[in-house]
């Protein structure tokens, strides 16, 4: 509508500048003109309108839709040639006014596109018409379909439902009959249950008193093993060794040991005290010479290992030894030092000593 009104403005003001030719006036220099100025980006139509309104001499506004643009045709004249240019009925030709044909141009233009999009808004019109009465046609006939399909559905589902509740029924009877059956069953099995505890409990107890007999007898039969081990008894294994020492020949570590080896066992591994007590008091008395026994630190200087590879834990050395020379790998007991220990050379003749074996019983 605001669009329709500025064109008629503009009409009109071409009409009257028409009109005033014929009265005669005098043509003038300045003639007015129509200045075409964007307004920048608004948000609606209506907003262009009002600033076109706000604006002085502003004649037309256009609103971009796509870009949101407002743009404004505006009359421009000097306000002291008012009278002059047909706004008081006196003006020049309006052939003399420079663009105003063009704005005649456009406004013819503007009017036969309004006459067209008023025909595609009718035309467009009577389609959505048939289109919506269409829809309703169908709109009709899905309701009465759905009301039949809910009909139909609701009487389904009536009758489920009354199945299901029968069968509900059914079952709760069933489900209880059968608790009352378990209930029974459980107070069977509990009352079979005690007395089978009751008469294992009762085995229990006497086994236990038999067993407690027997082990009585057991222990009155069993003998200490360390009573018939005529060597020394190593309570921590319950092994009982008995110790050689050789005194035919003096001899090298290694030929010591190999000999020991030969009698059954090996060079002495002296483990405790106790051990070395029983050693030095019972098997030594009556040495007259040092002897070898089964440790060394051939593999690693300092660090002294018996000859099945056990570390040695118990020691007895001598002040001042080991004396942790390169060439002073195997262990020995010193005769007239009370046996305590030191190291020596492996393998030299004048380096050969006596030996003590050590053999399991």
């Amino acid at each position: 509508m605001n669009l329709l009104f500025f064109f008629w403005i503009i009409l009109s003001i071409g009409i009257t500048l028409s009109v005033t030719n014929g009265q005669g006036c005098e043509v003038l220099r300045g003639s007015p003109s129509i200045v075409k100025r964007g307004l920048g980006k608004f948000s609606s139509a209506e907003k262009c309108g009002e600033a076109c309104k706000s604006k002085a001499k502003c004649i037309l506004w256009e609103f971009k839709k796509n870009t949101k643009e407002c743009s404004i045709a505006k009359l421009k004249i000097n306000d002291d040639k008012q009278a002059n240019y047909g706004l008081n009925n006196c003006g020049s030709s309006p052939t003399n006014i420079p663009g105003l044909d063009n704005v005649l141009d456009e406004m013819r233009n503007m009017s036969k596109a309004i006459k067209d999009l008023k025909e595609q808004n009718e035309n467009g019109f009577n389609n959505m018409n048939e289109k919506l009465t269409n829809v309703e046609s169908q709109n009709e006939v899905l309701q009465l379909d759905f009301k039949e399909q809910t009909n139909l559905t609701m009487e389904k589902l009536d009758s489920t439902y009354n199945d299901l509740k029968n069968d509900s029924q059914v079952l709760h009877q069933q489900l209880t009959s059968l608790n009352e059956q378990t209930n029974f069953t459980k107070m069977e099995i509990q009352e079979k249950i005690d007395d089978k505890f009751d008469v294992a409990y009762n085995d229990h107890e006497m086994l236990k008193n038999e067993s407690q007999v027997l082990g009585n007898e057991l222990k009155s039969l069993i003998v200490d093993p360390a009573t018939y081990c005529y060597g020394y008894f190593d309570s921590n294994t319950g092994t009982c060794y008995t110790y050689k020492v050789l005194t035919d020949v003096n001899r090298t570590w290694p030929d010591s040991r190999v000999e020991c080896q030969r009698a059954g066992g090996d060079l002495a591994k002296i483990e405790t005290n106790a051990e070395w007590q029983f050693v030095k008091k019972g098997i030594l008395s009556g040495v007259d010479y040092h002897v070898f026994l089964g440790g060394t630190d051939v593999q690693q200087e300092d660090r002294w290992l018996w000859t099945d590879g056990s570390p040695v834990s118990f020691t007895d050395w001598l002040p001042g030894a080991p004396r942790n020379r390169t060439n002073y790998n195997c262990l020995a007991a010193a005769y007239g030092y009370s046996w305590q220990w030191f190291d020596e050379i492996c393998e030299i003749y004048y380096r050969e000593y006596y030996a003590v074996c050590k053999i399991k019983a």
